[in-house]
């Protein structure tokens, strides 16, 4: 095979796509979870992190999930969750692998539909290498987007296979078929694609010439609409849905018509201009209230002007046309004109909406332009989106690179702030986080996480009094919030103010019944109180919330075996947790062997806490760690349990 065939072989094509798409976006597999929704929609949703059970699968194809049903969506991260548990690169490779397989199907169908490789090639390259595409990829919460991408591709290929075959005169009816499930399950994973039948109407005319404008081809052009029929039925279905949703969870925001008509104009010319020079990325960018009337009079100048030039040439170069349709048309749902969230615009809207734009400047480029001076244009911006992308992916790697890098383009944004003193509270760097929540809450005064963020700051600073009156506008602002109350409990907690911290963690436990945490809690300031009986009940509430937190079942066996009170001992209990704690801690452990002599010196057998007891004692004696266990080994070597005074 001589050079030429090699580089036009579709095989050679797709392997080099794979991989440079693949080495662009490796590192991903080493990066960890952001605290950009990953905490809330993975990290701390026990329907994810518990796999594919049957609960959970129930729960995935409920409406209970927020924003809108997806619950392939769902499905696919507690896949991950199954097999990787809570590492997150196995979460990243999978969402690189989506985008890989979206990369090579996009370049399977439109080399389909064109039988042009190397434009095919290009176009499919630029969609994996985009530098606004990263946000998709790497951000492991944007599963939707991938997924979606996925299933939108394939059935984009499907229909290719349909459409060509249809020219070819051969029945095709088994790739419509599957062109319907597959944007059915796109639409499962976020309904945002339901301009996809428009997009097929558009492939129809140009490069698929089913039908044609001019002269007006009525009948074709009607059988080609009336074959869209179930796609957009589909569409309507999944919208109406998501409007709903996000309208009950209170997402969809009450901005006036007209600010959300400029902020529509103003961000089709902003996607254009990140396309054209993709920096300053952010995954977040808030919405600007009432644009300029001069600015948004010079982007709907802009966006008329692309327009009137697209159909002026559309007879001789339809692709242009086709290209420019095909992303306003995709990027409609999510431009603004129905204000959900506060953001303006976001990266990863662009991801599929973007096909539309490359086709018609590689296309263009290739037509117009020498096949010399599109190769140096090609060496050129290739290279450059590879480099920009690279660098863009590494910013993902964690929470604080991610706003520390986003602050830069956004530097005066609230919750990006609190996110990166977020990012910093986890790192246990206070001090560096409290000045970012001091701004995030001058930006946001009315913002609760914000405020609970800087109250748990106040309060590792040892500033108890402001992390009171900062947990206190906390509470005021969400009174529902469960962190917001266990978080003021533990402040008040560690700061040994216990019958005020009990208040709280009382208060958590009603917002919350199923946090072990706040039931310990609770149990430890009852034990400290001396009041045996509720110490025992919430710790066994712990326990049974937790069965394998170690210092729960450690401190519920401990006061079953020692209590004062004669009602709360229960040798029996006591011992099979603290057989049960055994196996989870290393056979020297000090606080393990002590709980289990106690145990079973409550049950009676004096011989085995003896060897328990004495073993604790020689641990400590080497350790310099002496705990009373002499003691308590001379009441077993005489026949008695140990009881608290």
């Amino acid at each position: 095979m001589n050079l030429r065939k090699l580089l036009l072989n579709p095989w050679f094509l797709a392997g080099v796509l794979a991989l440079v798409t693949i080495a662009l976006y490796w590192p991903v597999h080493a990066f960890a979870f952001t605290n950009w929704d990953d905490d809330h929609f993975i990290i701390n949703n026990p329907h994810v992190t518990g796999g594919l059970t049957q609960e959970n699968i129930r729960w995935a194809f409920s409406s209970e999930p927020q924003f809108y049903w997806r619950p392939l969506t769902w499905l696919s991260l507690m896949t991950d969750a199954h097999f990787f548990g809570t590492d997150a690169g196995g979460f990243h490779v999978t969402n690189l692998a989506l985008h890989l397989f979206s990369t090579l199907l996009l370049f399977a169908a439109l080399n389909k539909m064109t039988a042009l490789p190397w434009r095919s090639a290009i176009v499919a390259g630029l969609f994996a290498w985009h530098p606004l595409h990263v946000e998709a990829v790497a951000w492991i919460s944007d599963r939707v987007d991938v997924l979606s991408g996925f299933f939108w591709m394939l059935a984009l290929f499907f229909y290719a296979h349909y459409a060509i075959g249809l020219r070819a005169g051969k029945r095709k009816w088994p790739a419509y078929i599957l062109t319907i499930v597959a944007f059915t399950l796109g639409l499962m994973c976020k309904p945002t694609i339901v301009t996809f039948p428009c997009v097929l109407l558009l492939l129809d005319y140009w490069p698929l010439r089913r039908f044609d404008l001019k002269p007006w081809d009525w009948k074709t052009l009607a059988k080609c609409v009336g074959e869209k029929i179930p796609f957009f039925l589909l569409a309507l279905v999944a919208g109406l849905m998501a409007y709903r949703m996000q309208k009950a969870d209170g997402l969809v925001m009450p901005v006036p018509l007209s600010w959300r008509i400029g902020n529509s104009i103003v961000s089709y010319v902003l996607y254009l201009w990140k396309t054209i020079w993709p920096s300053a990325l952010s995954p977040y960018y808030p919405h600007a209230g009432q644009w300029p009337t001069l600015s948004v009079a010079i982007c709907l100048l802009i966006l008329i002007t692309i327009t009137i030039a697209a159909v002026w040439v559309c007879r001789r170069r339809p692709f242009v046309l086709i290209g420019w349709l095909f992303f306003v048309g995709s990027i409609l749902p999510v431009i603004g004109l129905i204000q959900v969230g506060n953001s303006s615009t976001a990266d990863r809207y662009s991801y599929l909406p973007h096909i539309g734009l490359f086709i018609a400047l590689v296309w263009i480029m290739a037509e117009v332009l020498s096949s010399k001076a599109s190769i140096i244009i090609g060496c050129l911006v290739l290279p450059a989106l590879i480099i920009a992308t690279r660098l863009q992916v590494s910013h993902w790697r964690n929470s604080l690179s991610l706003f520390t890098h986003a602050l830069t383009a956004v530097p005066d944004n609230g919750y990006l702030r609190n996110n990166l003193g977020h990012a910093l509270l986890e790192m246990s760097r206070y001090r560096e986080a409290e000045p970012h929540l001091l701004e995030a809450v001058r930006f946001m005064p009315n913002h609760a996480l914000s405020r609970n963020n800087l109250a748990f700051a106040q309060a590792k600073l040892k500033k108890l009094a402001e992390a009171e009156e900062s947990f206190a506008l906390a509470a005021t602002l969400d009174s529902a919030n469960f962190s917001i109350q266990y978080e003021w409990g533990n402040a008040l907690f560690n700061g040994d103010k216990g019958s005020q911290a009990r208040e709280h963690y009382l208060a958590a436990v009603k917002l919350n019944p199923l946090s072990a945490e706040s039931h310990y809690q609770l149990g430890t300031i009852f034990s400290r109180e001396h009041d045996d009986k509720n110490a025992a009940l919430y710790f066994r509430k712990a326990v049974h919330l937790n069965s394998k937190w170690i210092e729960a079942l450690n401190n519920l066996s401990w006061l079953l075996s020692t209590s004062r009170d004669d009602s709360v001992r229960n040798g029996v209990e006591a011992l099979e947790l603290a057989r049960t704690l055994a196996t989870l801690t290393p056979a020297t452990d000090l606080d393990t062997l002590d709980t289990l002599a106690a145990a079973q010196a409550e049950v009676g057998q004096f011989d085995e806490a003896v060897r328990n007891e004495q073993r604790a004692v020689e641990l400590a004696e080497s350790t310099a760690a002496p705990r009373g266990f002499t003691t308590r080994l001379q009441l077993y070597q005489s026949k008695q349990p140990y009881h608290q005074h």
